[in-house]
């Protein structure tokens, strides 16, 4: 019976401090979890966790931060991906990989559910992660439409990024049953999602593709509607956050390492003071 669910969210390059976080929890060998549930970048952080890898998802986002060629914007305007993401699962397959051996073990038949969004029908996917495709799988959650063009197939369907279409699933995490539930965030309990300028830039980029523009239009409310049902439950459902106390200073995507180690850091810090407590 599934009663304590961990949750993340993504946040690109900004779950360093989920990192933080869930490298504490190893350290103080935390795990009263019967779920995982994650998007986006969230589920890279989740795996490393899973498997038992400390430090893994810090020196993934070091490393990815560092690349020439994992973001190009000048590749973007000449048409090509401004975010490769062969450069990521070639990381997790093959040269520092994930041990899915060992990820297995430690899972013990708890599922692990990745989130991803349905191209074609912008909805939400939420899938038990499977071994034979888990990178594949990992990739489709962290496809950032737009800046990753293609997509990902899974199955006979391509699928983009979890996080455009359920940010935190901590709703979802109820529908399967969680009523204890840990979120992890990469935002301030107080944050309010707007739509930025990019962002209006960019749903006015692919104003033709319909699927895509309802999917950018309501993200802010979909997320502001999740924080909502943090803050107020339904009964017999206790939902604890672990979030930064001010903004992390790495954005979604960075060529800069210099903010990473202060939020990773502000992880380790969070972590600590929750465990504190509980």
């Amino acid at each position: 019976m599934i009663k304590t669910a961990l949750v993340v969210e993504g946040g690109g390059m900004r779950s360093v401090f989920t990192a933080g976080v869930l490298d504490t929890f190893l350290d103080q060998g935390y795990d009263p979890f019967d779920l995982f549930i994650g998007s986006s970048a969230g589920t890279l952080n989740l795996s490393a966790f899973i498997a038992g890898q400390k430090k893994y998802s810090v020196r993934l986002i070091n490393h990815l931060a560092k690349s020439t060629t994992f973001v190009n914007w000048t590749r973007f305007l000449k048409g090509g991906n401004a975010m490769e993401l062969r450069e990521l699962h070639d990381l997790l397959a093959f040269h520092d990989p994930i041990d899915l051996n060992k990820a297995k073990q430690r899972l013990n038949s708890r599922p692990f559910v990745i989130t991803s969004c349905d191209r074609s029908k912008g909805e939400a996917s939420y899938q038990i992660a499977d071994p034979s495709q888990w990178f594949q799988q990992i990739i489709a959650s962290c496809a950032l439409p737009i800046v990753f063009r293609p997509g990902v197939k899974l199955g006979d369907d391509i699928h983009i990024d979890g996080g455009l279409v359920d940010p935190i699933p901590v709703k979802k995490a109820v529908d399967l049953g969680a009523n204890n539930i840990i979120v992890i965030r990469t935002r301030t309990r107080r944050w309010v999602e707007k739509l930025s300028v990019l962002e209006r830039l960019l749903t006015f980029w692919v104003r033709h593709d319909t699927v895509l523009t309802k999917l950018l239009d309501n993200y802010s409310k979909e997320y502001n509607s999740t924080c909502e049902f943090m803050r107020n439950p339904p009964a017999g459902i206790n939902i604890i956050e672990i979030a930064p106390d001010e903004e992390l200073q790495t954005p979604t995507l960075t060529r800069q390492v210099s903010t990473l180690e202060g939020d990773y850091s502000a992880g380790i810090k969070a972590a600590t003071l929750f465990l504190q407590h509980h």
